[in-house]
């Protein structure tokens, strides 16, 4: 299936997407998260794995049925920014805005 379709299709309730169901995930927690640590306690909270790690120039998301997307996808397919770099970036900033 054209990955450029998904995100229309999954939306029509046309197919399930474990794509989709990730992407809205990521979105949820990094709008809950102040922090990196957070972000990946609530995405284990919602039943996802992350593997983020420094080695790596990948963020790889996993659901419970083993399923894996790597962050670069959900930018593509969903135009999210989803990178190291803007995470790292986005986390230190709302963590800034918090301290007193």
């Amino acid at each position: 299936m054209d990955k450029y379709q998904l995100p229309q299709k999954a939306a029509q309730g046309q197919i399930k997407s474990y794509v989709l169901d990730i992407a809205i995930a990521v979105q949820e927690c990094i709008e809950q998260a102040v922090t990196k640590k957070d972000f990946i306690d609530l995405m284990k909270k919602k039943g996802y794995s992350v593997e983020w790690k420094d080695t790596r120039k990948y963020i790889v998301f996993q659901d419970s049925n083993g399923k894996k997307v790597r962050n670069s996808n959900l930018e593509k397919t969903f135009g999210m920014q989803v990178s190291k770099e803007h995470l790292e970036q986005y986390f230190h900033d709302k963590s800034q805005r918090k301290a007193p």
